[in-house]
């Protein structure tokens, strides 16, 4: 009788394990580095395109307050109040009031005594439901 060949025969090739731990960190690395990349790119545009905005609004704002001291000047509003027929003068002298000093339509407990500096403190009940 013939006796059989009992090995074990594999069919193909043997890759050891530490060159496939190899490969496979390289790999990984590789494709983490690519994926930085791409990040920081987009990242990159995106400080850009914001940048780009910050300046328009800035440019925005500058027109903005140009045109907000243009309308509140003197000549304009009296321009303005001409084009709406309204008719308005600079009041008297016995017209005015000044409010730097307590006058006589405040009553005593009112009356500033001293020129320094005085808050006003507001109290407010709490009420819980």
């Amino acid at each position: 009788m013939i006796r059989r060949n009992r090995k074990k025969r594999m069919h193909g090739f043997v890759l050891p394990a530490p060159f496939t731990g190899v490969v496979v960190a390289g790999s990984l690395f590789a494709l983490s580095y690519i994926w930085l990349g791409c990040r920081c790119d987009s990242l990159g545009r995106d400080i850009k395109a914001l940048e780009i905005e910050k300046s328009q609004l800035k440019k925005e704002i500058l027109n903005e307050e140009s045109r907000w001291t243009k309308m509140k000047s003197p000549s304009n509003i009296e321009m303005i109040l001409a084009k709406h027929n309204i008719v308005m003068t600079w009041p008297r002298q016995d017209q005015i009031i000044r409010l730097s000093e307590a006058g006589p339509y405040l009553s005593a407990p009112y009356k500033k005594t001293d020129h320094s500096l005085t808050y006003v403190k507001r109290e407010k009940v709490v009420i819980h439901d």
